[in-house]
């Protein structure tokens, strides 16, 4: 097995503890023995908990960006603009939010998330954004979206689509219930910005 192969292992292993028993009450210990390897074999791979935490955090981020790219795709034209949208801003956010109501740890997976990895989100807001706004400016190019409204049209609309996509996920108890507040904030947004 690769050494990218132990890491994947070791990865899938910890996410599944953390979800059950919870970041605070996890050891190298438990990843090591779920693994059925020595804790010193873990530590050849990852330096501490915070480490592997922050791995599979960057997956939940990261990973789901490769999708969103595919979703707003030039050469995808099967799909209305407004759909392409929703699909993208569920592909960011979705995936954490249904990892958090996933496990009854969520509230504390979600607080050392916040505390651990704000420069990953930081970075996949940043990438998503560019994203979302080049395929915003590609519908205004198409006279198919007016963002005049908005003062550095497609770069701030993407903004307030990303902002208002993961302020949606407060109180959403299902991942149904927040697929649905979406669409309507994206319904809201083509409604309200379509060309005259």
């Amino acid at each position: 097995m690769s050494k990218e192969e132990k890491r994947t292992r070791i990865l899938e292993a910890a996410y599944g503890i953390f979800k059950r028993y919870g970041f605070r009450k996890t050891s190298m210990e438990d990843i090591a023995l779920a693994l059925g390897i020595s804790r010193p074999s873990l530590y050849t791979h990852f330096k501490n908990k915070d480490e592997i935490f922050r791995e599979v955090s960057a997956a939940l981020h990261i990973d789901p960006l490769e999708v969103v790219a595919q979703v707003l795709a030039l050469d995808r034209a099967d799909e209305p603009p407004s759909t392409r949208v929703y699909k993208a801003l569920l592909a960011r956010h979705q995936p954490f939010l249904e990892e958090v109501l996933d496990s009854d740890k969520g509230p504390e997976l979600q607080e050392e998330y916040g505390r651990l990895c704000g420069d990953i989100v930081t970075r996949s807001n940043e990438r998503f954004e560019v994203l979302l706004a080049d395929f915003l400016a590609r519908l205004v190019d198409a006279g198919e979206l007016d963002l005049a409204p908005f003062a550095d049209a497609p770069p701030q609309a993407a903004t307030v689509l990303n902002l208002s996509a993961a302020g949606l996920k407060k109180g959403a108890r299902t991942p149904e219930a927040y697929e649905l507040r979406v669409r309507g904030l994206v319904e809201a947004l083509f409604l309200g910005l379509a060309p005259d």
